[in-house]
């Protein structure tokens, strides 16, 4: 039996999944986009997001059963595709339908977003609980944490694994200091979730849950004052910053810690400089100008 479902899944793949050449690029992506939605994801061995989407993005387009045809394009052999389709990052994927891109993202999305990104270019139905997501994302967004655990609650009654509400009620409890109850929905998200959703999540709990281990925000910060030179001190007291949402202060705080004593156990004020960057996201324009300074220390 598990002979004869591998070679129907391997024949499946084989029809809605294709690698991408310049010779072939206007017969299997502009043609084929005339007849059914073409995917093209741009993507490289190199580019660990990359590796981490390649079996989601596979896995919705054969769930869809051949609504959608997934072309991949390695863009280290075709560089040429990359640059006429003006690719920024890795990975991007592009959506064709008659014969034009139309949609595309980039960055490693979670299952659940990418089935979402194809329903709605198929036409699909839109949720029933956008609106209710909606009014939570706004009573979050308006630090009114009960209302918005509350509208998520409701979603996820119906939803289990709705991935917009996990993320908003596990950030909502986290605002809130509500530690324990943030890594019960952070654990819901499916375990092939490699997104940047999930991992900035997963981050950040460990962070807020380290902080909150430590002594208070007042009582590291006199104590600082008194032992500048303390480097367990200083990093306590960034990750404090951090917890009260002083991001560029827990920042700074590292760097001083990282210049001033770089090798300091086993290179400790690196490693939570890092954790910050997960935290924040890969994308974020804090993370974007702390990696460059972090590069020239660590390279200059």
């Amino acid at each position: 039996m598990s002979f004869i479902l591998n070679s129907s899944s391997t024949q499946q793949t084989q029809d809605f999944i294709s690698d991408g050449t310049p010779a072939t690029f206007i017969e299997k992506v502009i043609e084929e986009s005339k007849k059914t939605l073409v995917l093209v994801d741009f993507w490289a061995e190199w580019c660990g997001p990359c590796l981490q989407l390649k079996p989601l993005l596979e896995k919705a387009v054969l769930e869809v059963k051949g609504k959608v045809q997934l072309v991949k394009i390695d863009t280290e052999l075709y560089p040429e595709l990359a640059q006429q389709c003006h690719i920024q990052s890795l990975p991007t994927v592009l959506a064709f339908q008659d014969g034009q891109p139309v949609d595309g993202f980039s960055g490693s999305l979670g299952l659940t977003q990418i089935k979402s990104f194809i329903a709605k270019l198929l036409g699909a139905q839109i949720s029933p609980f956008e609106e209710l997501l909606d009014m939570a994302d706004h009573a979050r967004q308006q630090d009114d944490f009960i209302s918005a655990i509350s509208c998520y609650a409701r979603v996820l009654e119906k939803e289990p694994q709705n991935i917009r509400a996990l993320g908003g009620i596990a950030r909502s409890y986290l605002a809130t200091a509500s530690y324990e109850k943030a890594k019960i929905y952070v654990d819901m998200f499916p375990p092939e979730d490699t997104s940047e959703e999930v991992k900035t999540l997963k981050a950040t709990l460990a962070l807020l849950e380290k902080g909150n281990s430590l002594e208070g925000f007042d009582i590291l910060k006199v104590k600082f004052e008194k032992n500048p030179t303390n480097q367990q001190i200083q990093l306590d007291l960034a990750l404090q910053f951090f917890a009260a949402g002083k991001i560029e202060q827990a920042l700074e705080l590292t760097f001083q810690s990282l210049e001033t004593a770089p090798h300091w156990e086993d290179g400790a004020a690196k490693k939570q400089i890092l954790k910050f960057f997960e935290a924040l996201g890969s994308n974020a324009p804090l993370t974007i100008q702390a990696r460059k300074r972090l590069s020239s220390l660590l390279f200059s």
